[in-house]
């Protein structure tokens, strides 16, 4: 509940131009995900890159 709160202020800053820069993709105005969301997405893709890495180390040795 906290979280939403700050990003709603946050976004209506970053309309109304109180900030000049985005720091993180969801401080976007047009951009409504949570924090958690983005954090859960980016572990995701940390654990899909490991499985592919394995699987192309396995690829090439079994060669």
């Amino acid at each position: 509940m906290f979280d939403r709160i700050k990003n709603l202020f946050r976004k209506a800053g970053a309309e109304l131009g109180m900030v000049n820069s985005l720091t993180k993709i969801i401080d976007h105005p047009k951009i409504n995900v949570e924090q958690s969301e983005y954090d859960r997405i980016a572990k995701s893709l940390q654990y899909l890159k490991a499985v592919l890495m394995m699987l192309n180390t396995t690829t090439v040795s079994m060669s």
